[in-house]
């Protein structure tokens, strides 16, 4: 009976330090185990059911939650509009550019009736005793047909001109060669084309246009 009794305390005593093992071991502390155990104690463990120790381990997962998106919606850059006024203008004829002026004489050597345009080869001309000074001045001494002593002309400059006349322009030619008539800018494009029309005009020009336009004649 007693041999009993040791060999229950025996095992008592052991369950006992394997519990307080676990106790001390969750907090870092060795176990000690000590007293003495009765027969009441014994009895106890006899009838006892097999003990069962478990050990819950617990996992605590700690998650961030990030805000939730903006669900404004993000402005658009500014649009810039630029408003273009457009203002139209009645295009009329372009005049081309041109240095005469007043009175000027020279040869017409061609006409664009389309365009009422004619192109000029200017020359300076000069009458009666001016002809003569002229004359002098360069030296000429030829005087027949009445050259030096009625009339004279120098050209000097081979540059030609485009020269735009006025549709209310003052148009003469000379319709038998010698006598001047009142004409159109058709019937100067008809006499420019003839060999034998002397083709010498006197031109008034205001404001880049020519506003009368005089066919001349000499021998």
């Amino acid at each position: 009976m007693r041999a009993s009794v040791r060999c229950r305390a025996s095992i008592l005593i052991g369950v006992t330090a394997l519990l307080a093992g676990c106790s001390n071991a969750a907090s870092g502390t060795p176990a000690v185990v000590s007293g003495a155990i009765t027969s009441d104690s014994a009895s106890k463990v006899s009838s006892s059911a097999p003990m069962t120790v478990t050990t819950v381990t617990a996992t605590v997962t700690s998650t961030t939650l990030a805000p939730p998106p903006s669900t404004a919606t993000p402005s658009s850059p500014p649009t810039l509009t630029t408003e273009t006024s457009t203002t139209e203008t009645s295009a009329g004829p372009v005049i081309p550019p041109t240095d005469l002026t007043g009175e000027v004489y020279g040869f017409v050597t061609a006409v664009d009736v389309g365009k009422s345009e004619i192109t000029l080869d200017k020359i300076d001309w000069f009458n009666g005793a001016a002809a003569q000074q002229a004359c002098a001045e360069d030296g000429e001494t030829r005087t027949d047909n009445n050259w030096c002593t009625g009339y004279y002309y120098r050209n000097v400059n081979p540059a030609l001109r485009v020269v735009a006349v006025s549709p209310t322009a003052v148009i003469r030619t000379l319709a038998d060669g010698t006598h001047s008539t009142d004409s159109s800018l058709n019937a100067v494009a008809a006499r420019v084309a003839k060999t034998f029309a002397s083709n010498t005009y006197r031109l008034t020009v205001t404001d880049g246009l020519v506003t009368s336009l005089e066919e001349m004649y000499h021998p």
